[in-house]
């Protein structure tokens, strides 16, 4: 799961950030979100390796992706 103490948790159940099918974090269209501590964070967060994606957690990522990201993923 995306936990930490930058709130990745809320970011992700309020579906600003996903896992994608390669395990890294993607986030929403970040040049439509205002600037600040935010964006700046989710900056760092896209594209890093989530830890927690394993091939028994993979049906759950991509649930999500389809159900509650806000962002679109490219094809």
């Amino acid at each position: 799961m995306l936990a930490c103490s930058f709130a990745c948790d809320v970011r992700y159940e309020s579906g600003w950030m996903t896992v994608d099918e390669t395990g890294c974090i993607r986030a929403v269209e970040l040049d439509r979100l205002p600037a600040g501590s935010l964006t700046l964070r989710m900056r760092q967060l896209a594209g890093r390796r989530c830890g927690a994606n394993r091939d028994a957690s993979e049906p759950y990522f991509a649930w999500h992706r389809t159900t509650t990201f806000l962002g679109k993923l490219a094809g």
